[in-house]
């Protein structure tokens, strides 16, 4: 028979089965996974630091020094970003020295009409007279044994001319010269310029003779006609001094000066070719009777442009000067002056290029609204966004001055006896001048704007930044950026994440 008694013994042991595991959902793990593997792969200190520690008290230490030291590289990167944002420039200067080209130098007569011949236009002559007239009463208003000639015409237009109340002599001859160009403007008045033969009696540069195709001649409002050597840029000097210069005998004529023209002479504008020349502002005026050594130095000035500065090589649409040359701040302020002109009183100022982009009239003295808005704007400064050029040849010059001629011999400059109603001695001591330009010394200074403050060293800065306060690099970066995409993936795709990673065991360390 089969035994059914229970077997003797201690009843078998049975092991409890092990509870289920709990699964995580994917999308958790999908984004944990990554950022508890990244610290085994980071080249960033401080992550894998906090991940070994087993104790809180180093895991807290490396997490805050961590922290800290990511607040101080923030702190010194916006620094490097502020200061990087204010484009600070820094100016070099080089002294060069080469052979330079030879400056253009212009030579104007201070006189700008011959008065025989300008007063034949009726509203020159008038103006001229009333000048004339004014003066006469200014100078008999300040002497009571003096008794003012009343002329009625006169007075009516010295009351249109608005040189009525004037009671300074020099304001006055400043004023008459501005009209004089609103009346000149209306006439061909060419033949009462002084032509070239007439003021040029003599040149010579570097002890060679000039040539007829050395000088070009320029018609300005204010000066007259006047006449530019080397504009061509032609010659180049090759050694300093006067001997090795420009050496010029020039004339006038004091007879036939305006009564405008107070001062009898020349004046001489030394500029570079590409420059626009003005010489009712710029130059030196030699007088008669003088010899004016004219010793110059050259001088390069390069600027920065936006964002560093706020220099300009641009010609605006209203730019009056397109063809004269290049950009200069000068030229820019008078382009603003003619248009805003133009915008209010309907006409251009004469003592200017014609605006091209406007077919408006001259201004008129005989239209009064024109003539009053016109002199509104003449006696007021303009707020303008006109800034300087950012290439600038600059010429400054020392000029010594001795009498002239000497009186040793009476032939000057090859003059004749008999060619002039006096003698040569006398008639080139009271109309000539002789003027040498020169280049003092060749060695010139070039003066450079740089940027103070490049991209490429802000990069090298903010890479210094992050190495010192986290030991990071542009490998660092491209982790962050490999960790980033992780987790974007494993949260939107999480069959994209290999889980095959196990869970992490810190290494064995005293911490």
């Amino acid at each position: 028979m089969k035994d059914t008694r229970p077997p003797s013994g201690p009843p078998p042991s049975y092991a409890s089965p092990a509870p289920p595991r709990k699964r995580r959902n994917p999308r958790v793990r999908g984004v944990v996974d990554p950022l508890v593997s990244f610290s085994e792969w980071t080249t960033c200190h401080g992550i894998p630091q906090m991940v070994r520690s087993k104790r809180c008290f180093f895991i807290v230490f490396w997490a805050l020094i961590t922290v800290v030291a990511c607040g101080l590289m923030i702190w010194q990167v916006t620094m490097l970003m502020i200061k990087y944002y204010r484009y600070p420039v820094t100016v070099s200067i080089e002294l060069k020295f080469e052979q330079r080209l030879f400056p253009a130098v212009t030579v104007c007569n201070l006189n700008p009409y011959k008065n025989r011949i300008i007063r034949k236009f009726p509203n020159v002559n008038r103006l001229l007279d009333t000048y004339k007239y004014a003066l006469h009463s200014v100078s008999c208003s300040n002497d009571v044994r003096c008794k003012p000639e009343v002329n009625q015409t006169l007075a009516g237009y010295a009351d249109m001319y608005g040189l009525t109340g004037l009671d300074d002599s020099g304001a006055l001859q400043t004023h008459t010269r501005n009209l004089l160009a609103l009346e000149v403007a209306k006439y061909n008045v060419s033949e009462a310029f002084s032509d070239i033969d007439e003021v040029i009696k003599s040149c010579s540069f570097n002890t060679i003779a000039c040539n007829a195709s050395d000088w070009t001649s320029l018609t300005d409002p204010r000066m007259g006609r006047c006449h530019t050597f080397n504009l061509n840029a032609n010659h180049t000097s090759r050694r300093a001094g006067p001997v090795y210069g420009l050496r010029l005998l020039v004339m006038t004529n004091t007879k036939e000066y305006l009564p405008i023209s107070e001062s009898a002479g020349m004046k001489v504008v030394v500029t570079d070719q590409t420059e626009i020349i003005f010489p009712d502002i710029t130059g030196y005026t030699v007088a008669v009777g003088t010899s004016s050594s004219i010793g110059v130095n050259y001088r390069e000035v390069s600027r920065l442009g936006k964002p560093y500065g706020s220099c300009s090589n641009d010609k605006a649409a209203t730019f009056v000067y397109k063809k004269e040359g290049d950009y200069s701040t000068e030229a820019c302020q008078r382009s603003v002056y003619q248009e805003e002109l133009v915008t209010k009183c309907r006409c251009y100022d004469p003592s200017y290029p014609k605006p091209h982009y406007t077919d408006v009239p001259l201004c008129s003295v005989d239209i009064k609204n024109e003539f009053q808005c016109w002199q509104t704007l003449a006696n007021q400064s303009m707020a303008n966004n006109c800034t300087q050029p950012c290439r600038e040849g600059l010429y400054q010059g020392m000029v010594s001055v001795a009498r002239w001629p000497s009186g040793s011999t009476e032939s000057v400059g090859g003059c004749m006896e008999g060619s002039f109603p006096d003698s040569c001695y006398e008639t080139y001591k009271r109309d000539g001048a002789l003027v040498e330009v020169y280049y003092s010394k060749l060695n010139y200074e070039s003066t450079k704007e740089n940027a103070g403050y490049s991209f490429v060293s802000l990069l090298s800065d903010f890479g210094g930044q992050i190495g010192l306060w986290l030991g990071l690099s542009i490998i660092s970066l491209v982790e962050f950026g490999i960790l980033l995409i992780q987790v974007v993936l494993g949260f939107c795709k999480p069959s994209t994440i290999s889980h095959t990673t196990p869970p992490y065991e810190p290494p064995n360390t005293p911490f």
